[in-house]
């Protein structure tokens, strides 16, 4: 099992940029980046990922898989999948993932997972680094993300004025969150970005582990459909012979989207980057 070793910084420009020198220069795998502010984090389209100082969880972490680059996808996915077990574990939302890695509350945006990689001289992956940016304390967001963005303190919020003097003691109760017995578990109003980070990568750890033994998400299969957002939901997306619309259905165990189109089942691959969902 990879030992994990945080670096903390204040402020770096970027996490995953800071973990890819520290890959190059030969950082074992299980090291972790992590910083309260950066200056710099991307977003999958390359835009900027906002943040502000201390009110998200920015971290990194650097893998050297046995594995060819076109499998590096599932990595992502199962680091989205230790990301959604962590939030609910400490918080009890329900969170859903849009395929293939991208966090969600309430419709909203609450974080991502990113895949940054280097092959060495043969065309094996030398090193990657996965990087899981999350939202935890922000309460406003720049106009041009604020109907689309969330935060844990958000959802808190919700929860508790939904509920209002019903949420401890529902939150009290005897349950279970993903098979786990949680009686008498008190749980919080407001969200840590240093305990989420680390039940996220203590998640992470063992399903990375898993996932190296097995070379699927066979095993967490019926769990990743339960969270999926597009599940049951009409979506479209472009093909050789046009655009096609369809719903989806739920991953197999190797990440593909299964949607289903007329009378069959079409399985769309996760390295379509021009994929978009219907709302």
């Amino acid at each position: 099992m990879i030992r994990i070793k945080q670096e903390y910084n204040d402020v770096v420009s970027s996490v995953n940029e800071e973990a890819k020198k520290r890959a190059r220069a030969g950082a074992p795998e299980g090291t972790v980046i992590v910083a309260g502010f950066q200056r710099r984090g991307q977003t999958h389209s390359g835009q900027l990922w906002y943040t502000t100082v201390g009110e998200g969880v920015n971290a990194s972490v650097i893998l050297r898989p046995d594995c060819d680059d076109s499998e590096l996808y599932l990595i992502g996915m199962a680091a989205a999948m230790a990301t959604q077990r962590a939030i609910a574990g400490l918080y009890r939302l329900e969170k859903n993932i849009s395929w293939p890695d991208d966090i969600y509350g309430d419709g909203k945006k609450l974080g991502e997972i990113q895949i940054d990689y280097e092959n060495d001289a043969s065309g094996q992956v030398e090193y990657a680094v996965i990087s899981i940016y999350i939202n935890v304390h922000m309460k406003e967001f720049p106009a041009e993300i604020a109907d689309s963005a969330t935060s844990i303190d958000l959802l808190l919020d919700a929860a508790v004025e939904e509920l209002g003097e019903k949420y401890d003691e529902i939150m009290t109760s005897d349950t279970l969150t993903f098979g786990r017995s949680v009686r008498g578990v008190e749980f919080p109003r407001r969200g840590s970005c240093r305990a989420l980070a680390e039940r996220i990568l203590q998640e992470f750890t063992y399903m990375y582990e898993i996932y190296k033994v097995s070379g699927s998400l066979a095993l967490f299969l019926d769990e990743y459909n339960k969270c999926l957002l597009q599940r049951n939901k009409e979506v479209e997306y472009d093909t050789e012979d046009g655009k096609v619309k369809g719903y989806a259905r739920g991953i197999d165990e190797k990440g593909n989207l299964l949607v289903e189109i007329g009378d069959g089942v079409d399985i769309k691959s996760v390295e379509v980057p021009e994929s978009r969902w219907m709302k």
